[in-house]
């Protein structure tokens, strides 16, 4: 192995680390450069500043919270926790993920977050994070405030620009480490990740605000009393505040067809059981003369190999709803505004093609 002479840290406007030894910095295209000369240290010369350097021993990965004000548990899990995993299994030194030698220093803590957000940060950190360390999550205040000039043995900083969900380009080689995220999550909280209901269960996700199902208590009605669904459990997923991430967990090992609004919501469904099914809504896409079906995740499901994922098109003015300060002609109010009137004609055929593709174990 041939020694390093120096190295070129490229990173966006915001800068997360500060850079001692003298670094150039400038700017290339988008992208702010550092180039830092590596100085070997000399431990024969007493007087040499870094003579009495103190390293920390472990794996220590620098994080920065990019969910923030909003604290979505989807956003938390994919952008954040998933990040900082996919950047250690792509590495072959860190490729083995042991979380009892993982350190991990926050820019944000859940401390700094305003009630409630730090209480909901707290246990997204206690649910989710085990996958990562088993130990606590500090800040990286202790480290920039020492009066000491630590080094690391290995760091790895930053958990891309926008973890799961970039663009398809970034996740062609994510597959895999998507059904070791899954799984290993599972098995944190003690769940089977391969095991399998053997009765239907549906489940109708209830979400307030932006994107949420308008006709909600309709279509369940109307599923509960269709002949072919009647021998079939239906129930409206609600709220999870108060449930720990381990019950969330557990519930969704009981479901095997979803019907989730997208967004950050549907993320959580990640985590159904082997061979179940989601049936996910779309957005209305500005096309020439009418409405296309757009897909706010589809960076995401089309790599998921452990579940089936069937888009709900939302492709006309009669499957969604906008308030009144909202433009039907402007996309960035169609796509993160429009609420979502489920209807039948659509719905029923997603279902029954889960229900065919379980029956056939596919």
């Amino acid at each position: 192995m041939q020694s390093v002479r120096s190295a070129i840290i490229r990173y966006p406007d915001r800068v997360l680390l500060s850079l001692r030894h003298g670094s150039e910095v400038y700017r290339e295209m988008n992208l702010s450069v550092a180039r830092m000369n590596l100085i070997p240290i000399d431990y024969f010369n007493k007087s040499y500043i870094n003579r009495g350097l103190k390293y920390l021993e472990g794996r220590y990965l620098i994080y920065q919270l990019l969910a923030q004000m909003d604290m979505n548990i989807g956003h938390f899990i994919f952008d954040d926790v998933f990040g900082l995993y996919s950047n250690l299994k792509q590495f072959r030194s860190t490729r083995v993920n042991v979380p009892s030698e993982n350190y991990v220093l926050a820019h944000n803590p859940c401390s700094s977050f305003p009630m409630p957000l730090d209480k909901l940060c707290d246990k997204f950190t206690e649910g989710i994070f085990p996958i990562i360390t088993s130990n606590p999550v500090r800040s990286i205040d202790f480290l920039l405030n020492s009066s000491e000039r630590l080094c690391f043995r290995q760091l790895v900083a930053g958990q891309g620009i926008a973890g799961a969900v970039g663009q398809n380009a970034k996740n062609l080689h994510r597959a895999r480490i998507f059904d070791e995220f899954r799984s290993d999550l599972l098995n944190v909280h003690h769940i089977d990740p391969i095991s399998m209901p053997r009765e239907h269960h549906i489940g109708l996700v209830e979400k307030h605000g932006r994107r949420n199902f308008q006709n909600l208590d309709e279509i369940y009605f109307k599923i509960r009393t269709t002949p072919q669904y009647m021998d079939i459990r239906v129930s409206i997923l609600k709220n999870f505040v108060n449930m720990t991430i381990a019950d969330q967990l557990k519930l969704f090992q009981t479901l095997t067809i979803v019907i989730s609004p997208c967004g950050g919501i549907s993320m959580l469904f990640s985590f159904l059981p082997s061979k179940a099914t989601l049936i996910v809504s779309g957005y209305p896409k500005i096309e020439k003369n009418r409405y296309g079906p757009g897909r706010l995740e589809a960076v995401y499901w089309d790599y998921q190999s452990h579940l089936n994922v069937l888009h709900y098109p939302v492709d006309s003015l009669d499957d969604f709803e906008l308030s009144d300060r909202m433009l039907k002609d402007k996309q960035e109010d169609l796509k993160h505004e429009a609420k979502v009137i489920l209807r039948t004609e659509k719905l029923f055929p997603l279902i029954d093609s889960a229900i065919i593709r379980a029956a056939l174990k596919y």
